[in-house]
């Protein structure tokens, strides 16, 4: 990983493989930022999840696309701070889709950003739905508590 923490693109990488069907164990992950920045801010989680899983999926992600949001442990996708004022330098710099985390959605009015489509992110399985080529089921692990419930009959 080049400009991005190693140990992050490890945790976000092992979220996906918790709460996804995307398998990157047996996988390398490279991971670069352009122009010699360094990124240490957690709202560029939501990007790098993006590409990891259209990577897998060998699906590309749309042309004029924005990603931002924090990712937690459990998938979730965190709100951002500054998000109006990343959304209106986006839309200047000409990016038409916006995927951004749905609590962001409250401070944010979509009507004020003509031209730009938003798509608003509750967890990473939303965007394996729309990146991951055939979203394929995760097979359950014996420690995962779903499936020991499941098999106890209380799901």
């Amino acid at each position: 990983a080049i400009g991005i923490e190693v140990n992050r693109v490890h945790m976000l990488s092992a979220v996906l493989e918790k709460h996804t069907s995307v398998s990157l164990a047996n996988k390398d992950i490279y991971a670069n930022v352009v122009g010699g920045l360094r990124l240490s801010e957690p709202a560029s989680d939501l990007a790098l999840v993006a590409a990891l899983i259209s990577s897998e999926g060998q699906t590309a992600l749309p042309a004029q696309s924005c990603f931002f949001g924090e990712v937690g442990l459990t998938g979730e996708v965190r709100g951002a701070n500054l998000a109006i004022e990343r959304v209106k330098e986006a839309v200047k710099l000409g990016f038409k889709k916006i995927y951004l985390p749905a609590s962001n959605q409250k401070y944010l009015n979509a009507k004020d950003f003509k031209g730009a489509e938003f798509h608003w992110i509750r967890e990473v399985g939303e965007l394996e739905k729309m990146f991951g080529g055939p979203v394929r089921k995760r097979a359950p692990k014996e420690n995962d508590r779903r499936f020991a419930a499941r098999d106890l009959g209380f799901e």
